[in-house]
């Protein structure tokens, strides 16, 4: 981490330097937790 007080400030701020890096972060999590499908998520509903 950056010295942010949240990994979503660090994410806000920085994850446009690595295009598709919220995609790769999704798919490891995925690999670890097991994929949840959430067809609501694609579509950029919540």
């Amino acid at each position: 981490m950056l010295g942010d007080s949240k990994i979503a400030i660090t994410l806000d701020t920085y994850s446009h330097l690595v295009p598709g890096l919220m995609e790769q972060a999704a798919e490891k999590l995925d690999a670890v937790f097991g994929q949840k499908k959430n067809p609501s998520a694609k579509e950029g509903k919540k």
